[in-house]
Formats: C-alpha cells, structure tokens, sequence
C-alpha cells in the first residue's frame, strides 16, 4: 500500500484592519459590439431601477468621444471625462447629481482625442474608477461600442459585462468578437450577461440569446447569462432624447418592467448590487492599469 503524504493546509493570514475597511462597488460594464443597440438607453434606465431600490448608484460614461448619458439624464455638466484625462479636474470633482438619485460621471462629446486614449489618459481613467468606486454600492460603466483597444481595457477590469444586443445576426457577431477580445487579454475574465434589446417576441429574444451563447460556449469555452430581453414599444420607446428616462414616466408599461427584471438577474449573477471588500491590489483601478499598453 503506498503511504500517504500529508501536508499543512495553505492558511492566508486573516485581512489587517486597512485591508478589511477597504470596501469597493461592484462593477458592471455595459457593452456592445456595434453601436445603435440601446445600450445607453438600458444604462441610464438600470442607473434609475438600481437607486430607487435603495442602491447608491454612480454611472460612468465611458462611451469616449461620444457620450450621451448626459442628455439621457437631463443634465448639463461643468466637467466631464475631458478634463479629468487633461489635468484640469480631479475625479471627484466630474461626478454630479441627477434628478433621479443617480450620480453621473459624463462623457464628451465629439472630442475625437478621447476616442484614442493613450496609456496616460487611461491611466487618469482607472484612477477615476478608483474614487468613484468608493462611494457607491454599483458602479454601472456604459462603455464605448466596438472592440477599440480603449473600450476593451475599460471593460475587461469590470466584475460583470453586460452585453447588449439586438435581434440580429450582424449585433449577435459583433457582440462575440467583444467577448473574444476580452478572452484574449491576459486577465480573468469577468462573468458575461447578455440583453436581448428592441424585441417584439419573447420567441425573438430566446432564439437571439440561444444562437449567441451556443457559439460562446462552442467555440470559447465560456458561459453567457441570460439577463433577458427589453421590449420595442412604438408608442412610449422611440427617439425619447430630451424627455425624462422611460422608468420614470412610464413606470409601469412593459418595457420598464422589463428593464427591472433584467436589474433583479444582474442583481443575482453578481451576489448583490453592493459595495464589497477588496484586498489592496485587486479593485477595478488596479486590475484597469495592468491592461493599459506598455510605454513606447
């Protein structure tokens, strides 16, 4: 009989008092593979759901160079994204309130220099991430479309990647391609949801999150989340810009009822919309920098 080797478990030494106050949102990124799905629609919506559920929810609009969570939200910023990466604002000062208890990190708009960040301006970004992560239960992240190497160091450092698609196979292919970047780079990967936007039939959005997530699971090796879907209501959906967000006028039609079923899956997937212990060197600033492009 061969002898048995017995070894001292592995004991991690318990957390020292800083380690165990550090506290930090959860994160989500909401994604797309193309632009034009409603993925800003379904972030500044959830932003509302999430703080009227008693979550202290913080919206950063990471969508570089073409923002418009601003506009979605009703607000005119001082500050935005812009002049944290140029030097002229720290991050708490580009956060403002909105009408709806949600806080507000805007984008910029037209400012084709955010649209390339290099590793100095991402660099200020994560650094961002940081602060804003503090004061807040959720951290909702409504990244940019597309797989620029800027959107796929913003959103793989995120706990959750919401992928926001619509019924059809060139959002479904494109959404994949965004999944296959992040896979690629070298870092744990989040855990991916899926939202099935602009449906007519709950048939449509099955058979849409089916095709994706076998073709994920197949080919990647991964497993998607089925968040649900967000139906198209011609009456109360379309062209909304400059009127207040749909789940707050419309609280009770079938499309913001929808959109709080996909918080209440996303609340699930993710243990919780609140904020959770970080040990030094593993929050979302930490795990953005080592994304970022080394120096020339």
């Amino acid at each position: 009989m061969g002898s048995i080797e017995y070894s001292e478990p592995s004991i991690q030494p318990p957390p020292t008092r800083a380690e165990a106050s550090l506290r930090e949102a959860t994160s989500v990124a909401i994604a797309s593979g193309k632009g034009g799905t409603g993925k800003s629609f379904l972030a500044t919506n959830l932003a509302i759901a999430a703080a009227r559920s008693e979550c202290r929810c913080t919206l950063v609009d990471a969508d570089y160079g073409l923002a418009a969570d601003h506009l979605l939200l009703g607000v005119t910023p001082r500050r935005t994204l812009q002049d944290l990466v140029e030097g002229r604002a720290p991050p708490g000062a580009c956060v403002i309130d909105t009408p709806y208890r949600v806080r507000l990190v805007p984008g910029a708009t037209g400012v084709t220099e955010l649209a390339a960040l290099g590793r100095g301006e991402l660099a200020q970004i994560a650094r961002g991430m940081s602060t804003w992560s503090h004061d807040a239960d959720l951290l909702l992240i409504d990244a940019g479309a597309g797989i620029q190497s800027s959107v796929i160091t913003t959103i793989v450092a995120a706990d959750t990647v919401v992928l926001v698609v619509q019924p059809e196979i060139a959002s479904l292919t494109d959404a994949y391609a965004v999944v296959k970047c992040l896979m690629r780079r070298p870092a744990p990967l989040p855990r991916f949801g899926v939202v099935v936007n602009r449906v007519l039939t709950m048939d449509v959005a099955a058979a849409s999150f089916a095709k994706l997530a076998e073709v994920a699971r197949r080919f990647l090796g991964i497993s998607l989340h089925d968040l649900g879907h967000v139906s198209e209501e011609p009456a109360v959906t379309p062209r909304r810009l400059g009127q207040p967000p749909l789940v707050v006028t419309h609280p009770e039609c079938r499309t913001a009822l929808e959109v709080r079923r996909v918080l209440t899956r996303l609340s699930q997937l993710t243990g919780g919309l609140t904020a959770r212990p970080v040990r030094p060197g593993e929050g979302i600033a930490d795990r953005m920098m080592r994304q970022l492009p080394r120096p020339a």
